[in-house]
Parts: C-alpha cells; sequence; structure tokens
C-alpha cells in the first residue's frame, strides 16, 4: 500500500495491461467506518472479487472489440 495524493492506494498488476491503482476503500483493506458499519454492515466487495470484476469487464470489453472488428470485415464485404 502507498499513498498518491494522500490517499492509500493498492497498487495491482495485470501482466497485459501493466500496473494500476485502485483506492483502499475500495477493497475489504480499507478502515471501517463506524457509522456505515452501524447501518449497512461491512463492505461486499474484498480486493479478490474486485479482481474477479476486473478479469469479467476486460473479457467483455475484449469480446465487445471482436464483435465491432466483424462486423466491420461484413460491412466491407
Amino acid at each position: 500500500m502507498r499513498k498518491v495524493g494522500g490517499a492509500e492506494v493498492f497498487s495491482l498488476q495485470n501482466p497485459p495491461n501493466g500496473i494500476f491503482s485502485i483506492p483502499r476503500e475500495w477493497t475489504d483493506k480499507a478502515q471501517p467506518d463506524p457509522y456505515e458499519i452501524l447501518e449497512n454492515g461491512p463492505p461486499i466487495l474484498s480486493c479478490s472479487c474486485l479482481l474477479q470484476l476486473i478479469s469479467l469487464v476486460s473479457s467483455l470489453n475484449k469480446k465487445e472489440t471482436r464483435t465491432e472488428k466483424k462486423e466491420l470485415i461484413d460491412e466491407k464485404r
């Protein structure tokens, strides 16, 4: 964990896309907000859930790109 602009962030590595950072608050490592805990309970997304979400979004983006390329090729024919 490191600080960027005063905010604590985690650096994540995705081999094809390099390294990127996400705020600590987006993970299960965030400091609990006592008011939120009383109202809503603990955070729903953990770090592993976020990584799975990133993987899912990436695969969906790749499928869209392939579909768009195929449509362009079909239009040219």
